[in-house]
C-alpha cells in the first residue's frame, strides 16, 4: 500500500509538468518575506526580486491540529499519527485510540475498526458532534468504544513507542488509563499562515 507521504512527490511533480504545458513561470526554491497590497499587488521575495500581479492566491496548506500534551511530540510516528488513510495499516490488529469527536474523528474511527483490534474513541465534549449518520455507522461496529467528556492528558510510552493514554472523566474528575498502541489525533487543521 502506498500511503500519502510516498504519493506527494509524485503528485508535484505530475503538477509541475502539467504546468509547464501553459505559459506560466515557475520560481523554485524562493521565499516570499511580504505581500504589498494595492491596485496592484506586490510580493517581495527574500533575493530581493519583487513580483507584481492584480490578483495573488496564497496557497501555504495547513497542518494537523496538535493537542499538545505530553507524549504527543515525543511519540510522533513511534505511534501517535494524524492520518488514518496513510498510518492506520501500520496498526492492523493492534488496539488505537482516535482522539475527536466531529466528523473527521468519527470517520477515522470507522475506517480504522476495520483493520486494527480495537478502537476507542475519545470526545472532550458530552456528545460526539459527527453527522448522525456516520454515528449510527460507528455505533453499529462491535470493536469500537466511544468515551465522552474525556479530556486527553497524556500519551504515554515505554521510551520507544506508545503504550498508553491517560485521560480525566470531566464528569466524575477521574484520571484514567487506557493501554494502546496508537493514538490517531483527529481534532482538525491549522492553517499554515504564519
Amino acid at each position: 500500500m502506498v500511503n500519502g507521504e510516498e504519493l506527494a512527490p509524485i503528485f508535484a511533480t505530475a503538477l509541475e509538468q502539467h504546468m509547464k504545458t501553459y505559459e506560466v513561470d515557475i520560481m523554485d526554491v524562493q521565499r516570499a518575506e511580504a505581500l504589498i497590497p494595492g491596485r496592484i499587488n506586490e510580493v517581495r521575495l527574500a533575493n530581493g526580486a519583487v513580483l507584481k500581479a492584480k490578483t495573488v492566491i496564497l496557497a501555504t496548506g495547513a497542518r494537523w491540529r496538535e493537542i499538545n500534551v505530553p507524549g504527543e511530540r515525543e511519540y510522533r510516528n513511534h505511534g501517535v499519527a494524524y492520518c488514518p488513510h496513510c498510518d492506520g495499516p501500520l496498526f492492523k490488529g493492534k488496539r488505537v485510540a482516535v482522539i475527536g469527536g466531529s466528523n473527521s474523528g468519527v470517520e477515522a474511527a470507522i475506517d480504522l475498526a476495520g483493520i486494527v483490534r480495537e478502537v476507542t474513541l475519545l470526545e472532550f465534549g458530552a456528545t460526539l458532534r459527527a453527522d448522525e449518520v456516520l454515528q449510527r455507522k460507528l455505533r453499529s461496529l462491535p470493536n469500537v468504544k466511544v468515551i465522552t467528556q474525556a479530556q486527553t492528558t497524556e500519551i504515554t510510552g515505554d521510551g520507544k513507542k506508545v503504550n498508553g493514554l491517560v485521560y480525566k472523566d470531566l464528569q466524575s474528575g477521574d484520571v484514567k488509563n487506557v493501554e494502546l498502541e496508537g493514538v490517531f489525533v483527529q481534532i482538525g487543521l491549522v492553517p499554515n499562515t504564519e
